[in-house]
């Protein structure tokens, strides 16, 4: 028997006690079944992307440079 389910139900507990907001929970929930892609294997990925300074964009990127990306909204997002 496969462990996914296990490590499916185990992340999701994770993902519900570590990002309280449902729809950045959402927006970070996996498609992907357990195993298929590379596990992120952290304990303060989701934290960080609960801080109030941290906003998380879903868009495609079309350019990077050295002073951070672009957004086909036009809307330039630079690094710290």
């Amino acid at each position: 028997m496969s462990p996914a389910p296990f490590f499916s139900l185990l992340s999701r507990a994770q993902r519900r006690l570590q990002v309280r907001d449902p729809e950045l929970r959402r927006k970070v929930e996996p498609t992907d079944t357990i195993g298929c892609k590379r596990v992120l294997l952290s304990s303060d990925w989701y934290p960080t992307l609960a801080q109030p300074h941290v906003n998380l964009v879903c868009d495609a990127i079309t350019e990077v440079t050295p002073m951070g990306s672009s957004r086909p909204a036009a809307r330039r997002i630079v690094r710290m």
